[in-house]
């Protein structure tokens, strides 16, 4: 099983590399730390990286991925994932879980996403 993390950020990256079955780590920031909205990056400052990650989530076509972050007014930073492959509320009836599930197609496949608030909380992924 391929697992593929992404984060807000590479300040995670050693650490979920570690995890059994990590074979990537990508990080949302991309060059903009300065912006404290992430989703702002993909709506406002650089609308264009929304094709960019989607094609290179493609490209390693995971069986599973993580997100690992919260994100303000959207609970967990897997929203922004789920908008790339044109998923709206994912975590409907979700939102007082410790983690979020739902279910992307990817490469005309099903692909589980899993959103955690922190790598403290990988145990929410198996």
């Amino acid at each position: 099983m391929k697992i593929l993390v992404v984060g807000d950020g590479m300040n995670i990256a050693e650490e979920a590399k570690k995890k059994e079955n990590v074979t990537e780590y990508l990080t949302l920031r991309r060059g903009h730390e300065d912006v404290s909205d992430i989703m702002e990056i993909f709506e406002v400052v650089e609308p264009s990286q929304v094709a960019v990650i989607r094609d290179e989530i493609k490209s390693i076509d995971p069986d599973k991925i993580v997100v690992v972050g919260r994100l303000d007014g959207y609970v967990w930073l897997g929203t922004v994932i789920c908008r790339f492959f044109g998923q709206f509320n994912s975590w409907n009836e979700q939102r007082e879980n410790p983690y979020g599930k739902t279910t992307l197609n990817i490469n005309g496949k099903p692909v589980e996403l899993i959103a955690i608030e922190s790598l403290d909380d990988w145990a929410y992924t198996a």
